[in-house]
């Protein structure tokens, strides 16, 4: 009996370090979920072709009210005698309650007319905690989590150069362990976090991220540059890369650009960049990338990190 102990207990450990270095010396490219798609949260757009403001803030007084009417989200529910909150802001610290019964905000916004033809962007840095967003009174999407920001195309339920009617119904339930009313004490609930209405191109960039990799000597840098295309008819776009230095200054790099396509959406660009400045507290010297889409020969946008 004995002997048949210590062969398990052999066995058990060659099993859990076997596992331990595959782990280390196999590493798996992770899965998408399927039961739970990759979340696009694109970046905020410098510039869109044809139009003048593409980012519009949606910061400041919206109407709230924490005992709504039945169907609140229809554009035929006055909002006039709802309370008047600030967005961003905790709703506690404005004297008004959230909780488990979901609770709207509602505010009336103008669509640009040279947003026509564009892609109509919401995007909400940070709701606490479940959110559902409809449009003059046209459900779009909802979201669970209070700290990560979410995007909602509102393209087919606006009409640039009118009015347009948003409504963010808001729930915020303390007895979820994964809230963090539960740890601040008092309920954190509604629009933390910024409000912005975007005008996206037609395709337009829905990820760029960025990481910098030195060699061992901490002289020559590499960049990692993952990006894609969110596609809305075109057949193929050119992602063009341009890098600039402290001083504004662009400096030359290979490859600077990569081709995509609806079947081939995204992709990771390694971008060699010869002795750049380091950064440190005393010299925060900091480069720009510029990404810019191109279709058909023409630069429908372009945005930076």
């Amino acid at each position: 009996m004995a002997r048949i102990r210590n062969l398990f207990s052999v066995l058990l450990i060659a099993v859990i370090c076997f596992t331990a270095v595959g782990i280390g010396v196999y590493p798996q490219e992770v899965q998408a979920e399927p039961l739970w798609p990759r979340p696009v949260i694109s970046p905020l757009p410098d510039s869109t072709a044809g139009v003048a403001t593409p980012v519009i803030s949606l910061d400041g007084k919206w109407k709230y009210n924490s005992a709504p009417p039945k169907d609140f989200w229809l554009n035929s529910v006055d909002p006039s005698s709802w309370k008047e909150v600030t967005v961003p802001g905790e709703l506690a610290m404005q004297n008004q309650s959230v909780g488990g019964r979901e609770s709207p905000y509602k505010k009336q916004i103008n669509i640009p007319a040279d947003f026509k033809g564009k892609r109509i962007i919401l995007k909400f840095e940070k709701v606490h905690t479940d959110a559902r967003v409809w449009v003059n009174g046209t459900f779009v999407r909802d979201h669970k989590g209070g700290f990560t920001s979410w995007d909602c195309d509102i393209t087919d339920c606006v009409t640039p150069g009118k009015a347009a009617w948003v409504t963010v119904g808001v729930k915020d339930m303390p007895t979820d362990i994964s809230n963090a009313s539960n740890y601040a004490k008092h309920n954190i609930g509604g629009i933390l976090g910024k409000v912005r209405l975007i005008a996206q191109p037609k395709d337009y960039i829905s990820r760029l991220h960025v990481v910098t990799d030195f060699d061992s000597e901490y002289k020559n840098a590499t960049l990692k540059v993952e990006t894609a295309v969110m596609f809305n008819g075109s057949s193929a776009a050119t992602v063009k890369f341009a890098l600039k230095d402290p001083t504004g200054k662009t400096v030359a790099i290979k490859p600077d650009s990569v081709d995509l396509s609806p079947k081939s959406s995204g992709a990771t660009v390694s971008i060699p960049v010869s002795a750049p400045m380091k950064w440190d507290a005393e010299h925060p010297n900091l480069y720009t990338l510029e990404a810019s889409v191109v279709v058909n020969k023409t630069t429908v946008g372009k945005t930076s990190r």
